[in-house]
């Protein structure tokens, strides 16, 4: 499913190459060549380009042109590359795209470089663009600007976990982290596509929360995958989340689970095991039976299956002028799979 997505998009995806190259081809490296090298290395490890495959559905759906968004689908894609070097340092992620991160290679302070060099080229393709009128660039920068604002509230949740700020897994907000974290730049994706393809602006707002939902399944997938998924479908360890103390998805409906059966004090238990400082060597293999013997898995995978449903439902709402909904179907389903989160985060 993904490969005949991005086949069907190929000359769109390429067209993101071309003018990230061209961009790269632009700035003085003499005097940073291991910079630049790091940067390079780091765009060839190209992930599923999930957000890029988004806005050109959607442009197929609202009845633009594809290939009007390609600048901001480089842009995004840039952006996003950004993040995910700034996420692994802070979860410290030892592989990403089933390779060493930068931070463990290369050392945090010039991971830190990278990132930054790498979300600074990110504004350029769009702002280079001969398709845009200045006011229509400053409505993306704003967008773009709400995201970034989101996506780290989003992370800090995620990271405050770990400092102790939330009492327990109740006090947990796990669905406004996967919204502001995850779904903040699928939404910006699809605000984008829906804008530059000049759709009314309800359609744009509606689009933004089609892709925020996205985002979100997104996330719940990658959860999913990480407690329940065939080994190394993630292309990173195996249990990665609960070996760094995160309480992901699975972990969240296991504890409701278990109150739900009266059983508190094993719910206690699982946050304590969770919260202690030897995670990344601890033996989880109990928790997954405890999860098996309570059909977790399966009652998550009806919940994913819920989700896709009432986003292919937004996605036929969004259809105007004549546009396409079989590419937003496909990407809906490719959400579903595990090739699909093989290679990113959040992505």
């Amino acid at each position: 499913m993904l490969e005949a997505l991005s086949s069907q998009y190929a000359t769109h995806l390429a067209e993101i190459d071309r003018l990230v190259d061209e961009e790269l081809a632009r700035w003085p490296w003499q005097d940073v060549p291991a910079l630049e090298r790091l940067i390079r290395q780091q765009l060839r490890r190209k992930g599923k380009r999930l957000r890029p495959l988004l806005m050109f559905t959607l442009a197929d759906l609202v009845g633009g042109d594809p290939w009007r968004v390609t600048a901001g689908a480089a842009g995004v894609e840039l952006y996003h590359l950004a993040s995910l070097i700034l996420d692994d340092i802070q979860d410290n992620s030892t592989f990403r795209r089933g390779v060493p991160t930068v931070h463990t290679t290369s050392g945090v302070s010039t991971a830190l470089n990278v990132a930054g060099v790498i979300r600074a080229l990110a504004f350029q393709p769009l702002h280079r663009s001969p398709g845009l009128e200045a006011s229509e660039k400053r409505r993306i920068d704003e967008r773009v600007g709400t995201a970034t604002t989101y996506l780290y509230l989003g992370q800090s949740i995620d990271i405050g976990w770990q400092d102790g700020w939330y009492r327990g897994i109740g006090d947990y907000p796990y669905e406004q982290m996967a919204e502001w974290k995850t779904g903040a730049m699928f939404g910006c994706a699809a605000w984008i596509s829906a804008f530059m393809s000049g759709a009314p602006g309800a359609v744009v707002d509606s689009a933004d929360r089609f892709g925020t939902k996205a985002g979100v399944l997104y996330q719940l997938v990658d959860d999913y995958l990480d407690t329940f998924g065939p080994d190394g479908v993630l292309l990173r360890p195996a249990l990665e989340d609960l070996h760094n103390g995160k309480p992901t998805w699975p972990l969240i409906a296991l504890c409701r689970a278990l109150r739900a059966q009266g059983k508190q004090e094993t719910a206690n238990l699982v946050v304590e095991r969770l919260s202690e400082p030897d995670t990344r060597n601890a033996d989880w293999s109990w928790l997954l039976a405890l999860a098996d013997e309570l059909g977790v898995a399966k009652s998550l995978r009806q919940d994913l299956d819920g989700h896709a449903h009432e986003l292919a439902f937004q996605a036929r709402r969004l259809t105007s002028g004549g546009g396409s909904v079989a590419g937003v179907e496909s990407f809906i389903q490719v959400l579903l799979r595990p090739e699909a989160v093989a290679s990113s985060l959040d992505g």
